[in-house]
């Protein structure tokens, strides 16, 4: 059931309780004090009218002298002339001097009044009972008052109530849904909002009006929306590098392979000259070891997703020292120097990650530098951080490719990169690495004139503290 029908049928239901409740109540109230005044003024009329048969009756009689039924029976008939009651009067004995009605209520004993409602065939009457005494002789008086006028009232009161209350009732009804549709306007535009983004159109927006609880509503929705958007446009790009990664992981083992296997079967179904030999074996050789690292850092770099490692105490000068003597023949073949400029500290660091992390900058450094050229590793502590960057005079990165070269398997220059045994994964494993130390790693480049790369990395505390020389 739709909400705009549930508060409807709500409202109809209390509006219909509350008037059926104060309609009775006051229509009950009404009839209560009507009756009350009508039950008093037959018992005034009774007393009135027994007074004056003990008057008559008194002066009929006389001194000593007792009064004739039929004498009674003038006097009843003439008070019964002068009121609209029904009468009723019994001897002490029981027997009935005069009747109009017949009495529903117990005679009275000797010096009491009794009243009591009953409703007979004509309507609702009040009959009044009287004992009364007069001159010696016992009699039961009866007044039999009509209050049908009252119960009628009540009646009609009650019928113009139900129409009343109907009329009133499909207004408010009317009014509700009104009211209704036009508050629950904004929860439609919601649940539209909410259907289209079910399709896939996560850049829906709902309008944010007013101050109320709903508005408040919508602005949540909207930075929902804003918030899946963004997860989602995340989820697709993570999907896209996924599918690169695959597709260029697959393309970098097939290259390689497909050499080796057409140099490998070269050799193994003809019978080649000694130089025609080794140009094949050697390309196999290159291909090999092209693969093997490959592989290599594809394996650095799973391993550098795990969180698990062991973080020792680490000197920068030493670990400077070790990046030098890894990189030195594949820079002396180049003809090129690599120069050290590191203030020593004592870093609390994963030390084979970080010297792969720092080699893997150097050789990229090596790579898009020319014969001959020079490369400057530099560590300095700045703050709570040690900051190493590699400097070098090389061709430089297009800064439309910055924000590209961190992901897996990007190459600014394929051919150059796979010419060197690149793979496009040296700068994400780098990225994994500086973030598992808590680290940051930019870039500054400029085509022409080289690149510069910054890590900074925290001291971590009492572990990792600086060391002045």
């Amino acid at each position: 059931m739709r909400i705009s029908w549930k508060l409807l049928l709500s409202t109809v239901v209390l509006v219909a309780c509350a008037l059926a409740v104060g309609s009775f109540f006051l229509i009950q109230s009404s009839f209560q004090s009507s009756l009350a005044r009508e039950t008093r003024r037959a018992l005034e009329e009774n007393l009135l009218l027994a007074q004056a048969f003990d008057l008559a009756y008194a002066m009929e009689r006389g001194e000593g002298e007792s009064v004739e039924k039929e004498t009674i029976l003038t006097i009843m008939r003439q008070i019964q002339e002068g009121t609209s009651a029904n009468l009723y009067l019994a001897d002490a004995q029981g027997a009935v001097l005069y009747s109009t009605m017949r009495p529903a209520i117990v005679l009275p004993v000797e010096g009491t009044r009794r009243w009591q409602l009953y409703s007979t065939a004509a309507g609702n009457v009040v009959q009044v009972a009287t004992s009364l005494e007069t001159n010696g002789t016992l009699f039961s008086f009866l007044t039999e008052h009509s209050v049908q006028a009252v119960f009628a009232a009540r009646a009609e009161q009650f019928s113009a109530s139900r129409l009343y209350n109907t009329c009133i009732l499909t207004a408010a009804a009317l009014a509700t849904l009104l009211f209704t549709h036009l508050f629950t306007r904004p929860v439609r535009r919601l649940q539209l909002a909410a259907q289209r983004m079910q399709k896939g159109d996560y850049a829906v927006r709902v309008p944010q009006t007013g101050g109320d609880e709903l508005s408040a509503l919508a602005g949540s929705f909207n930075a929902m929306a804003q918030s899946v958007q963004g997860n989602v446009e995340k989820i697709t790009q993570s999907a896209q590098r996924q599918e690169e990664f695959v597709a260029n992981f697959a393309h970098e083992i097939k290259t390689p392979l497909t050499s080796i296997i057409g140099y490998a079967d070269l050799l193994r179904a003809q019978a080649l000259t000694p130089e025609k030999a080794f140009v094949a074996a050697n390309y196999i050789f290159t291909e090999g070891k092209r693969l093997e690292a490959l592989s290599l850092k594809l394996l650095d770099l799973i391993v550098a997703g795990r969180q698990n490692f062991l973080r020792r105490k680490t000197s920068s000068a030493q670990l400077a020292q070790a990046v030098r003597a890894a990189v030195q023949v594949p820079l002396a073949q180049r003809n090129m120097t690599l120069a050290l400029d590191v203030q020593d500290a004592v870093l609390l660091l994963e030390p084979d990650l970080f010297q792969t992390l720092l080699i893997n900058l150097v050789d990229n450094a090596r790579k898009a530098s020319e014969d001959g050229g020079s490369i400057a590793l530099l560590g300095r502590a700045e703050g709570d951080s040690y900051c190493f960057s590699v400097q070098d005079e090389g061709r430089g990165i297009p800064e439309a490719e910055l924000g590209k070269i961190t992901e897996a398997f990007y190459m600014v220059d394929k051919s150059r990169s796979r010419a060197q045994n690149g793979a496009g994964l040296g700068l994400a494993l780098c990225d994994r690495i500086v973030k598992l130390h808590g680290g940051t790693m930019e870039f500054a480049s400029a085509l022409g004139a080289g690149t510069t790369v910054t890590v900074r990395v925290p001291f971590a505390g009492e572990g990792g503290r600086r060391r002045r020389r």
